[in-house]
């Protein structure tokens, strides 16, 4: 009777370690797919914002290009009649900026 006791007792043991490694495996699979999930996020909005920056700053070099020119030069710049040159600026502040940010 001794022996049979023994023995239960170490299928109960058995069994309370098969459960507890289960547990322990499931809340490790939880715990790495949450901070999967962070990660992700914070990337996300990490590339967000430096994306707003950039279109930000783009909005703004024309007319801080012209602003600059017309110090320099002594005159009113004519923005209008000059948007092709605005254009190819941002682009290449653009494209500056993208390399910059894959590097």
């Amino acid at each position: 009777m001794l022996a049979q006791a023994r023995d239960q007792a170490r299928e109960i043991v058995a069994a309370a370690q098969a459960t507890a490694d289960q547990v322990k495996a499931e809340a490790g699979g939880r715990g790495q797919a949450e901070y999967d999930r962070i990660v992700s996020s914070a990337i996300s909005e990490v590339e967000t914002a430096r994306q707003r920056a950039v279109d930000e700053a783009s909005a703004r070099i024309g007319e801080i290009v012209f602003q600059l020119v017309s110090t320099i030069v002594g005159r009113e710049v004519d923005q209008s009649s000059h948007e092709d040159l605005i254009r190819e600026a941002v682009a290449a502040l653009n494209a500056e900026a993208q390399r910059g940010a894959s590097l």
